[in-house]
């Protein structure tokens, strides 16, 4: 049967089905789909072909296997986030095609409602997708930053970052910048005597960005239009969770919304009294949970020389001899701030 001989909505329900199967197994093959579905490995690799020109299907790649090859290996990508890519990078770039962008949003739009019947049992197709290699999620990334029209937020805990991956950045950062796209970036208080993240920020900062700084930050992610994320898997050595559910990503989103409001504006001179403020107040809070010092400074991404050096500022504070003086006022001060009555 030819690609031509289907009937209408059947190339669609093929392809959702490819699709779910690529999606469910973490990749699949022409020859996977021709044998699973009942049709010839040369309509498969059209299947193949028209989810890859959607963007829903990605290259894994491998060693002596060809382009467009049967045993060529497609791995799913997430529904939102191939709308963004797809739509985005059409209107960035191809502004005069309008018949074309609408006819193929409404061919991704057609293919997401037939997969979200398919999957109405089998769970949501939206959900989180693990992506296990750094090199993939780095694509990814690129792709969804040239398809941002709005907003990108990033938030980076864990002190100043490596120069090479700033490197990396800054053309692309600088690009969605030039094209009108708002920018906000939190980092955490110890990034301020990086020398590689103050260069940064200040290229960034020149050309729109904003950057604020805080003691402690939520887990690494960043958004795109507020529309898809990737985040960071805490423990893992590399790869990423991009999510693409709505709820969810709003919920990431305004997790970084009140962070942000929380914030101290980025400044690459010598910390000034409301950051050594906001640290020590983290501190007291970590202390009061019972946390160890060589903890508190991992979590505030300071050294652990650092770290003792405010805590023995606190204990001058609290007018505290021992350890167990400044744990006992400790407790009673934040006790007493969460009735929101003063401490004497």
């Amino acid at each position: 049967m030819s690609m031509l001989d289907f009937q209408d909505g059947e190339l669609e329900r093929i392809e959702a089905q490819v699709y779910e199967r690529a999606r469910r197994r973490g990749g699949i093959d022409g020859r996977d789909a021709a044998r699973e579905l009942g049709i010839s490995v040369e309509e498969a690799e059209e299947v193949l072909k028209n989810l890859r020109s959607l963007h829903l299907l990605r290259a894994v790649g491998g060693a002596g296997v060809p382009a467009d090859a049967p045993d060529e290996r497609m791995e799913a990508v997430p529904v939102e986030l191939a709308f963004g890519l797809l739509s985005g990078g059409m209107e960035h770039s191809l502004r005069e095609a309008l018949d074309s962008l609408g006819a193929a949003r409404r061919g991704v739009a057609g293919l997401r409602a037939v997969f979200q019947t398919l999957t109405l049992e089998g769970g949501n197709g939206d959900g989180p997708l693990r992506i296990p290699d750094t090199g993939t999620v780095n694509e990814l990334i690129e792709e969804a930053a040239s398809a941002c029209v709005e907003e990108v937020l990033t938030c980076q805990p864990g002190g100043g970052r490596p120069a090479e991956l700033l490197k990396e950045a800054v053309d692309r950062d600088l690009s969605m910048l030039g094209r009108g796209v708002r920018m906000k970036v939190l980092y955490q208080h110890a990034a301020r005597r990086d020398r590689p993240t103050q260069a940064y920020v200040e290229k960034a900062v020149g050309h729109g960005a904003q950057v604020r700084t805080l003691a402690d930050l939520p887990p690494r992610f960043i958004a795109f239009d507020r529309s898809v994320a990737f985040l960071e898997d805490e423990g893992a050595a590399d790869g990423a969770t991009v999510v693409t559910q709505p709820l969810t990503v709003r919920f990431l989103c305004r997790v970084f919304d009140v962070a942000w409001t929380h914030g101290t504006p980025f400044r690459s001179s010598v910390e000034n009294s409301a950051v050594a403020e906001g640290i020590q107040r983290s501190i007291i809070g970590m202390l009061a949970d019972g946390m160890r010092d060589d903890m508190i400074a991992r979590r505030l991404a300071i050294s652990l020389r650092t770290c003792r050096k405010h805590i023995s500022e606190i204990m001058q504070r609290f007018e505290s001899e021992t350890r167990f003086q400044a744990g006992f006022a400790i407790r009673e001060y934040v006790d007493a701030e969460a009735l929101g009555t003063p401490s004497e």
